[in-house]
């Protein structure tokens, strides 16, 4: 149980995080300092998170990691749970402490020509984010064999 809620915890500081980042720049704004915000987040989680659940703070690498064969698909399901649950609370939180433009400042609603080539992008980057650090990860003799770090960066 401490492992779902530690990964629902990451997920909220997360999503609650990059939401507050997008929603306090103004439209164009330092992207910087958005991407500092996640990669923040992401460093201090999962570490935080690594050794109660894991760290995945993401349904994506619970999947990659469940098709590596690490973890069970009723244990991945319950994490993904937990994961979403954390997501939808953050959403929450964000939308009452920041307002709709919390909600409106990323969406397509807010500038529909702003994601007309990304869309096409999204069956890829989602590819490449689970089946690169499943294959990169197996095939690695240099270091420990469950250690993704080394290969989400360069499919990210």
């Amino acid at each position: 149980m401490k492992a779902y809620i530690a990964e629902a915890i990451g997920t909220f500081a997360l999503v609650f995080v990059g939401v507050g980042a997008i929603s306090n720049q103004p439209f164009g704004g330092d992207l910087l300092m958005v991407a500092l915000a996640y990669g923040l987040t992401v460093a201090v989680f999962a570490s935080a998170t690594a050794a109660i659940s894991g760290g995945h703070l993401n349904p994506a690498i619970t999947l990659g990691v469940w098709l590596a064969g690490k973890i069970r698909g009723p244990e991945a399901l319950r994490y993904g749970f937990a994961q979403l649950t954390g997501a939808v609370l953050a959403g929450f939180a964000a939308k009452y402490l920041f307002g709709d433009v919390a909600v409106l400042k990323g969406s397509v609603k807010d500038n529909p020509q702003r994601y007309r080539n990304e869309i096409p992008e999204v069956p890829f980057a989602l590819g490449g984010g689970v089946s690169n650090p499943y294959h990169s990860c197996s095939r690695m003799k240099s270091s420990p064999p469950a250690f993704p770090g080394l290969s989400f960066g360069p499919a990210m």
